[in-house]
């Protein structure tokens, strides 16, 4: 009856260092994965402060740009309006010019 005895107890204990050996993969593995969780999830948080700030880069240079278009113009309308009234008043003297000269013609 003895001999039988020990390869049961060997069995026994083979079999609980087994099962231990199981639920410790098991928690490493369950750490394992949330650790890769938890980094995916940090990922994905710097990822999106990443993706906000070159939006806001974007937006600021963007604003930049269009406010620079809106100076330039400006600038070109005014100088396109001194040069219709440039033309205007030089039109004008020519035609007091010429009606100077009529009348002197006349006279």
């Amino acid at each position: 009856v003895r001999v039988n005895f020990v390869p049961e107890m060997v069995m026994v204990r083979e079999g609980k260092e087994d099962k231990e050996a199981a639920v410790k993969k098991a928690e490493t593995e369950a750490q394992l994965r949330r650790a890769r969780e938890h980094q995916v999830k940090m990922q994905e948080h710097f990822l999106g402060i990443e993706a906000q700030r070159e939006r806001q880069e974007f937006e600021r240079v963007l604003a930049v740009q269009q406010e620079g278009q809106i100076q330039e113009d400006q600038k070109n309308r005014a100088a396109r309006a001194r040069k219709l009234d440039h033309a205007k008043e030089v039109r004008l003297q020519i035609k007091e010019k010429e009606a100077e000269l009529i009348g002197a013609r006349q006279a």
